[in-house]
């Protein structure tokens, strides 16, 4: 975690740790859980509707498959399939 002082002038919460919305945990959570968010997102970048993300977005597993014992994990931060389309969000 970071910790980040003297953010506010509020002494309690200055005392709190925040996690940054860059990490990409707290990136891919936020975006999985507020549909409304990521399709503001999708439609400010790419130019596909809000409307339509919402209503026809499928968020896909981001993890691959192996190719063989030696190869490492390999995940996206967040796909998401919209029609014949699938979008590949990294932060």
């Amino acid at each position: 975690m970071v910790t980040i002082k003297g953010y506010t002038n509020n002494p309690e919460l200055r005392k709190k740790e925040v996690i940054p919305g860059t990490f990409d945990a707290v990136f891919k959570a936020v975006l999985t859980k507020e549909k409304e968010v990521l399709a503001e997102i999708i439609e400010l970048v790419i130019g596909i509707p809000k409307e339509e993300v919402i209503k026809n977005g499928v968020i896909i597993n981001s993890e691959y498959v192996r190719e063989n014992i030696i190869e490492t994990d390999k995940k996206s931060d967040l796909l998401i399939s919209i029609g014949d389309n699938v979008i590949n969000l990294e932060m």
